[in-house]
């Protein structure tokens, strides 16, 4: 991903209503996202990880953030 640039970030799990499962980022000064759309921000460079999660299931997504 650029500096500035919007993404929003999307999953799917068979027998799993989508709507809850929740995001989040390991360091909101690289990427910033909405807990509930997954819209998600790039705020400075660097990597970052964005996290999916619904209950005990988790999963990450690297995210590197260039110029």
């Amino acid at each position: 991903m650029k500096m500035g640039e919007t993404f929003t970030f999307t999953a799917a799990g068979y027998g799993v209503d989508t709507s809850r499962i929740k995001w989040k980022t390991t360091k909101k000064s690289v990427v910033v996202i909405n807990q509930k759309t997954g819209k998600a921000i790039t705020k400075s460079t660097g990597s970052d990880y964005v996290v999916a999660y619904f209950g005990k299931i988790t999963r990450e997504i690297k995210v590197v953030v260039k110029e």
